[in-house]
């Protein structure tokens, strides 16, 4: 009698053991797990200003190009209501990402550089920037248009590092 206790016990023990498991992976898979960046309106200037995401774990790869996309869908309606904005356009085509070392390639359509407003412009860029920067292991971006290396975003003639550098940028901008 007193082995059939220890075993009903002991797989009853097994069972709730399972159950935390299960549990938290998957709270841990809800959790916000990486940044992305807005454009908060201030009387004078703008700023970027950061929000989490929950983008499921991935390849950095993957990950990046969900946190684009996850950019590109902009702010909830609360963080609207907060006074967060985006200047990354929902249709946001991204046409390829790489990473080599520690650089990463993001080559874009070119309507990427459709708008208008230097501020706008500026934004966007910002956005995009730190958004993919966030991680330490990337500090470095090159970014493209179409497969061509851009200095100059946009008909706004914004100068572009190439590739830029978030070390050199640690700050978040302000314009």
């Amino acid at each position: 009698m007193r082995t059939v206790v220890l075993r009903v016990a002991s797989l009853a023990l097994l069972l709730l053991l399972v159950l935390v498991g299960v549990l938290g992976t998957r709270t841990l898979q809800r959790l916000p797990n990486t940044l992305i960046y807005f454009v908060k309106e201030d009387q004078r200037s703008f700023r970027l200003e950061a929000v989490t995401r929950s983008v499921r774990q991935a390849s950095p790869e993957v990950h990046l190009r969900r946190a684009l996309a996850a950019l590109a869908q902009g702010p909830s309606a609360s963080e609207r209501a907060g006074g967060l904005t985006t200047a990354v356009p929902r249709d946001l085509e991204l046409l390829d990402l790489r990473i080599d070392e520690d650089v990463l390639s993001l080559d874009f359509a070119s309507g990427l550089e459709a708008g208008s407003g230097r501020a706008e412009m500026q934004a966007r860029l910002n956005q995009i920037l730190y958004t993919v920067t966030q991680s330490h292991e990337i500090d470095e971006v090159a970014l493209f248009i179409e497969g061509r290396p851009l200095h100059i975003f946009s008909s706004e003639g914004i100068f572009v590092d190439h590739p830029w550098r978030r070390s050199v940028h640690a700050e978040l901008p302000l314009w």
